[in-house]
């Protein structure tokens, strides 16, 4: 199963491991939004340097 969690306007699909508890939905869920925002940090810096 995947859950959706949402920050804001951004939405991240986290999946639903057995036996997770929601703080490891919640963790995993963290991580990957901030991988997401280095992403589009490093694609927006490399916008401007052009």
């Amino acid at each position: 199963m995947k859950v959706t969690v949402t920050f804001g306007q951004t939405g991240v699909v986290v999946p639903c491991k057995e036996g997770w508890t929601v703080r490891d939905l919640i963790q995993q869920a963290t991580q990957r939004y901030k991988k997401l925002l280095e992403q589009v940090r490093a694609f927006g810096v490399g916008c401007l340097a052009q």
